[in-house]
């Protein structure tokens, strides 16, 4: 198989399954629930990870510290006794000063923070925080870990810490 195909395979392929074993353990965790659990969020860390793994917004610091602190936030926010519209914005506002301070820049949890806040998982209330964001994240870094393994010319992850400033 040709190089460029190889990868797209893989790519391709580590995306559905991690976003699959999400759903599943999701669903499982949280059987009746009307949550919607996986989230688009998501699909826009799998771009990071997997189509492009050398971006300091793919790396560990940034999808862990990044999310977790974009969910907190986002939660936090939708507890305001403010307008929709307004808790939204101030999630992300909030949540992309935050991963600047924090050098943890990982574009996908804007819009953890944006879920967070909208009152669609309300019902999980500082629970979101662990599932779905940071049980997604975990689940998305370790299918990252394996399918570069598979790509004898990819390093992943080029760094543990936190980005520069």
């Amino acid at each position: 198989m040709p190089t460029k195909l190889r990868r797209a395979a893989i790519q391709g392929g580590a995306s559905f399954v991690a976003l699959s074993l999400i759903w599943l353990l999701h669903h499982a965790l949280i059987p009746s629930s009307d949550v919607p659990l996986l989230m688009a969020a998501f699909g826009a860390s799998a771009i990071l990870l997997y189509g492009a793994p050398q971006s300091a917004m793919a790396q560990p610091w940034s999808i862990f510290v990044g999310t977790i602190l974009s969910a907190v936030i986002g939660v936090a926010m939708g507890l305001l006794p403010l307008p929709l519209w307004l808790v939204e914005s101030l999630a992300v506002a909030c949540s992309i000063m935050t991963m600047n301070i924090t050098g943890s820049l990982h574009p996908p949890a804007g819009a953890v923070a944006f879920l967070g806040a909208s009152g669609a998982f309300s019902a999980l209330g500082f629970g979101f925080v662990l599932c779905p964001a940071l049980t997604g994240a975990t689940i998305m870094f370790c299918v990252a870990m394996i399918a570069h393994r598979l790509q004898p010319d990819v390093t992943y992850p080029l760094s543990w810490r936190r980005t520069s400033d």
